[in-house]
């Protein structure tokens, strides 16, 4: 027994320890195992050996030893020198080493046969990515001008209620939080901070001026929001439906927003039944310009409204030029067509966006006086402007909203004579 164990313990001199450890213990008197696990046993150290060899012998495949350069040119030029001429036989030359690819390549070659490396897939071509239209940024202000999309979650029927609403208030965290960066980033356009100031809002065109308006109407509105969101937190969307004025523009919720053109809505409408049964004086009109536009309230002194209406209409003047300037109503976005309609006094609410840009063609058609379009209304800021040609587009606009809209004209000169008969009665 002894001397089969050292005769196995001879045929695998490197079987690993725990191997002979085994080997000793059963040779030892006090412990005996059966034959079948000492057999076992020596299986598998064969087998680990013939492992051993088998991967040892594939390195040495893949890596095969390379002469150097040296080397190989000694061989190429070997000489016999005992005979003094070369040998018949040429030396053996040295055979060049195929390029591996790469593990990558090698699975694209499996996977197209037709590979080659000049091969480029289809989605990483330049040509066949899609871009989306272009937005005009002459006419339409950057985007953080308007509210960003607010996302709900949609409620499951395994959901339980305080995870329901858990998730809808951190919806509305995450909405206001946008809303509030859409003024920062509103505020470096404005101060020409932002290196994409000239591509976002050109100066001297109609996206710069809308920018500034929005961003003056928000930022005065910032520190009570900002108080306000501080203290309700998720309940914030329920606070500002009774005062959504305090609330900036890039801050409303679409159902604040739908609620705030319905009331400017109905205010204007009952406005024109009020104006029909009295005599159109200055108060009157003022009122109704300042009802109609939504710059004023109800019970907002007359000197505040009139002033707020004065500069409203310089606003109004100088976008419609603008506007025209930049290609008209056909480079507005669908957002921006509702919103120049929502300035204007033009009911928005249930109606289809092709309508809204019929009817804001009209309104520039009626407003801008043919062949002005390229003036700058400022005044002596530009030697040559007179101010008459601003004032005339500010009257014009104001006997637009004076006129319900399928009262308007339909050429300026009609609107005229209108006005003299008016006059003359």
């Amino acid at each position: 027994m002894s001397k089969s164990i050292s005769t196995r313990a001879l045929r695998a001199p490197f079987t690993p320890a725990l191997n002979g450890f085994t080997i000793a213990v059963a040779a030892s008197p006090a412990r005996r195992i059966s034959p079948v696990l000492l057999q076992h046993h020596q299986n598998a150290s064969s087998l680990r050996q013939r492992s051993y060899s088998s991967s040892a012998a594939a390195a040495t495949q893949q890596k095969p030893h390379q002469p150097a350069a040296d080397s190989v040119a000694a061989q190429q030029q070997h000489l016999d020198y005992r005979g003094g001429t070369s040998t018949s036989s040429p030396p053996p030359q040295a055979q060049p080493t195929a390029r591996k690819l790469a593990p990558d390549s090698v699975a694209t070659q499996q996977q197209h046969p037709d590979y080659s490396p000049s091969y480029t897939p289809q989605h990483r071509s330049p040509t066949t990515t899609t871009s989306s239209p272009e937005v005009d940024h002459r006419a339409n202000p950057p985007a953080t001008t308007r509210p960003p999309p607010l996302d709900l979650p949609q409620r499951q029927p395994d959901t339980s209620t305080i995870t329901y609403l858990f998730k809808t208030g951190k919806a509305y965290l995450t909405f206001y939080k946008t809303g509030l960066k859409h003024i920062w980033t509103n505020t470096q356009l404005v101060y020409k901070r932002d290196p994409n100031y000239q591509t976002l809002a050109p100066p001297g065109t109609r996206s710069e001026l809308v920018l500034k308006e929005r961003w003056r109407h928000d930022v005065r509105r910032l520190p009570v929001f900002a108080l306000l969101l501080l203290i309700c937190g998720e309940f914030t969307p329920l606070v500002v439906l009774a005062v959504p004025s305090i609330v900036p523009f890039t801050c409303r919720i679409p159902a604040q927003v739908n609620r705030l053109q319905r009331q400017l809505q109905e205010r204007r409408a009952s406005s024109f039944a009020a104006i029909a049964a009295q005599q159109q004086t200055a108060d009157v009109v003022v009122n109704h310009l300042a009802q109609t536009l939504g710059v004023a309230g109800k019970y907002t002194p007359g000197f505040l409204a009139a002033r707020k209406v004065e500069r409203r209409l310089k606003f109004l003047a100088e976008d419609d030029r603008l506007l025209v300037q930049a290609g008209g109503v056909d480079k507005l976005e669908a957002d921006e067509v509702r919103l120049a309609c929502v300035d204007r006094g033009i009911d928005v609410l249930d109606r289809p966006e092709g309508e809204l840009r019929g009817v804001l063609n009209k309104w520039l058609d009626l407003t801008v006086p043919e062949g002005r379009e390229d003036v700058e209304f400022k005044g002596q800021q530009n030697e040559g402007v007179k101010e008459e040609e601003r004032k005339e587009t500010e009257r014009r606009i104001s006997l637009l909203l004076m006129k319900k809209e399928n009262e308007w004209p339909t050429t300026w000169s009609e609107a005229e004579e209108d006005e003299r008969d008016g006059e003359g009665d």
